[in-house]
């Protein structure tokens, strides 16, 4: 398998279950930070690591702060 972000990955089925399982980690971690009251701004920082520069060079069509606002609509329908 090739990753245009990281090139040529030896053991992509490992790479997918790993990949799977953070997203799914990190899904949850999300989640009940926003139960817990936490502002989208905050768990993109406390648990995304910050916003990346493509998240404002693109004026926020790649950022973070999407995914946690993605979350926020599951977890409050």
């Amino acid at each position: 398998m090739f990753d245009a972000h990281r090139g040529l990955v030896e053991t992509p089925t490992s790479a997918l279950i790993a990949r799977a399982d953070w997203l799914s980690e990190t899904i949850e971690t999300i989640s009940r930070r926003l139960v817990e009251g936490w502002s989208d701004n905050e768990i993109v920082e406390r648990v995304l690591g910050g916003e990346e520069r493509a998240g404002i060079v693109s004026r926020g069509d790649y950022a973070r702060v999407n995914l946690v606002r993605a979350i926020r609509r599951r977890v409050t329908s």
